[in-house]
């Protein structure tokens, strides 16, 4: 089962309905007391339960303290495979209702009455008469699995790191202990006998016959036995993790919640982590994104941010928090681009943006989302003594940013290379056809009257051959997706000349993900690397522009 959405009400600073979008995870950016860990809050606050174990309170989480409106929040699901179970009992709901419906998606609504939860599967549809009762317990039996198959983590920006390890760490540390000590529980008890053996021996000698001692397991359980770790941190030096720095001690945190997910395998793992750049050095701040990136593969996660390190470059997955209207009401909207969704954060935050680079020491930036993952796809291929011929692609601080086409990277570029060329290494890569040779013709000239240049080959590369990027498959291959479908390509058959050599060609803008995936199984299914030939032509190419840059 995935969760897919949230619609808020009255809850908080959010008193006009307003929808998260969390199939794939969200990052909410914006302006400081917008609204944003309102919009987490929320999403936690779902998952209250019937006993409210999240600590609803109709005063302080009250839209305005209005007492004539209820909060309401309503979350949007989607089965998978191994929710048979939980769509039996739902089976059961809609068969009191007599609804014939086979859908996998589904919603659940709480509301509030004071300060007590109130779930509904289906708000406003008229009870069976005469089998209420049976439908309120079936209703609760399917609200309960689906809140037993999750399990929500929020982690608020102001707990400290202490705090945090104690809270969210340490519980499955001592689980993962105790089951390794069980079987030792004999030899525990044999010794703590000897011990409470002893005192007994004391106690009766001097005359207190009715008094004796003995020793038993806390609770009944091991894990209560064991009551602390200490987190050692070598960076190189070895200490512990409360002796290093907050950026070293926020990164080890982030780095422990994919073993404490994968830990609770049953269940569909919720992260809302606040201001991951909190006590973040800028030099740790691209690895920590990468770390919960990872974790988004396996859980969802949902987070709040004001640095743009921490904003993903698809901006499906991104939202923007503000106020609106005289009562400064919480809104959530979508961004169109990625420059779009990072530049409200510059601006809430009134600085620079080469104060907020969503930048690695090493960065590429290519023309759109497949050219990225043509590249990431070959080098995955790539033997570790292929790779080591090209450090600066094979670099832990090598970023490739990709964009929605080739005027949008025209257009950063234009924006904001005077600003980071002094602090990182950049390389643009332009498809060699008309558009790529315009733009980067484009960008030389602006640089043209400054104190700085752009180059072929340093800070710029052309895709050889006049191509775009897919040109660099073998020709037969571009040929061979003409024969396959036809309708992929733009102004019809590709162009050859008297040598049998490709001489043009254009995908659709519409059919670039379809022919890539048809490119990359003919890829993935050759046994040689006689395909990859101009893909490491360019590495090369790419690799000696960073050098040229990095003096």
């Amino acid at each position: 089962m995935k969760i897919d959405s949230l619609r808020i009400k009255n809850f908080r600073t959010i008193s006009t309905e307003q929808v998260l979008k969390l199939s794939d995870g969200l990052t909410l950016v914006g302006p400081n007391n917008a609204g944003k860990t309102n919009a987490l809050l929320a999403l936690h606050m779902f998952f209250t339960g019937y006993e409210n174990i999240n600590s609803y309170n109709h005063i302080s989480d009250l839209s305005h303290g209005d007492k004539s409106v209820k909060t309401s929040l309503t979350c949007y699901f989607k089965g998978e495979p191994g929710d048979e179970e939980l769509f039996e009992k739902l089976g059961k709901l809609k068969a009191l209702l007599g609804q014939d419906d086979d859908s996998d998606e589904f919603s659940i609504n709480v509301y509030f009455s004071g300060n007590n939860p109130v779930y509904q599967v289906y708000p406003g549809v008229k009870r069976p008469e005469g089998k209420s009762p049976q439908y309120s317990m079936a209703q609760k039996a399917f609200v309960q699995s689906v809140l037993d198959a999750f399990k929500c983590y929020y982690i608020p920006s102001k707990k400290s790191i202490d705090e945090l390890y104690n809270e969210f760490v340490l519980p499955f540390i001592r689980l993962k202990v105790a089951g390794a000590l069980e079987e030792h529980l004999p030899k525990i008890r044999q010794s703590v006998a000897a011990i409470a053996k002893s005192m007994n021996g004391v106690l009766h000698k001097n005359g207190l016959d009715d008094i004796s001692v003995g020793f038993d397991i806390p609770n009944g359980t091991v894990e209560d036995l064991i009551t602390s770790f200490d987190l050692r941190v070598s960076d190189p030096s070895i200490s512990s993790i409360y002796s290093k720095g907050m950026g070293v001690q926020a990164a080890v945190l982030l780095s422990s919640f994919k073993w404490i997910t994968e830990q609770q395998k049953n269940l569909n793992v919720i992260w809302l982590v606040e201001e991951p750049e909190t006590y973040m050095h800028p030099s740790l701040a691209l690895q920590a994104a990468k770390i919960l990136d990872d974790l988004s593969a396996i859980s969802t996660v949902v987070k709040t941010t004001h640095a743009i390190n921490f904003v993903p470059s698809d901006i499906n997955l991104v939202q923007g928090v503000g106020r609106s209207g005289k009562a400064q009401n919480t809104v959530v909207k979508t961004f169109t681009t990625h420059r779009e969704a990072t530049e409200s954060i510059r601006k809430s935050l009134g600085v620079k943006f080469s104060d907020y680079f969503a930048l690695a020491k090493f960065s590429l930036f290519v023309e759109g989302e497949t050219d990225k993952a043509y590249i990431e796809h070959v080098w995955a291929q790539m033997q570790p003594h292929q790779k080591e011929l090209y450090p600066y692609l094979n670099s832990s601080q090598l970023l490739i940013k990709d964009f929605t086409g080739v005027q949008d990277l025209l257009g950063f570029i234009k924006s904001n290379f005077g600003l980071f060329r002094t602090e990182i290494c950049s390389v643009a890569l332009f498809d060699g056809d008309k558009a790529g040779v315009d733009a980067a013709r484009a960008m030389s000239s602006f640089c043209s009257n400054k104190e700085y240049s752009f180059d072929g080959n340093k800070e710029y590369v052309l895709i050889p051959g006049g191509h775009p990027i897919e040109g660099l498959f073998p020709d037969s291959w571009i040929k061979d997706a003409y024969e396959y479908e036809a309708a992929w390509f733009n102004g019809g058959l590709p162009v050859i000349d008297a040598d049998d050599k490709l001489i043009s060609f254009k995908i659709r803008d519409g059919s670039k993900k379809a022919f890539m995936e048809y490119i990359l199984d003919r890829y993935d299914e050759d046994t040689t690397y006689d395909s990859s030939q101009k893909f490491f032509a360019l590495f090369k190419a790419i690799n000696k522009a960073f050098e040229k840059q990095d003096i």
